[in-house]
């Protein structure tokens, strides 16, 4: 209980009009915080459904499996929403590329799934992807720590280790 209220508060700390940096003028606070609700509750979810899969199926049947219903539901996206799936060349290598990392890590992560507890693999999954993400933006994407967003950020991770 307690890390779910140190959760929220950090998404009401870290993501506002005050500490939001990059796009303050097109930033939708409740768009925003839909998408996530959505997205926390698809994915978590997602991830009770694939522990009883590794459990029962080779992880990378699992993923397989996880990779055509992900097309199937883009298509129906794309579909619904007139848009087009067709991309440039240069952004398919990148997306590729991209593709490569990310299935590759859920590979691994699905085969960690199988061999170890939900509490221990989760637990270092949702610390260590924060901390990755962190240090990718201010390295790779030249992005800025502020001190107003510090407190959120160590706020955050005593939330996501109580949780876990």
């Amino acid at each position: 209980l307690i890390g779910v209220i140190l959760m929220s508060l950090v998404l009401l700390l870290f993501y506002n009009r005050k500490t939001h940096h990059g796009s303050e003028k097109s930033f939708d606070y409740k768009k925003w915080i839909s998408a996530m609700a959505f997205f926390m509750i698809a994915l978590g979810s997602a991830n009770v459904v694939v522990k009883f899969a590794v459990n029962n199926y080779d992880p990378l049947q699992v993923l397989r499996l996880q990779y055509l219903g992900s097309l199937i539901t883009v298509s129906l996206l794309c579909f619904f929403s007139k848009k087009t799936i067709l991309i440039g060349w240069k952004q398919a290598r990148n997306l590729l590329i991209m593709g490569f990392f990310t299935s590759s890590g859920v590979a691994l992560f699905y085969s960690a799934l199988a061999l170890g507890s939900v509490t221990q693999v989760f637990g270092i999954k949702s610390m260590g992807m924060p901390i990755v993400g962190m240090l990718s933006g201010m390295f790779l994407f030249k992005e800025k720590i502020t001190k107003r967003m510090i407190i959120p950020i160590l706020i955050g991770f005593i939330g996501i280790y109580l949780l876990r």
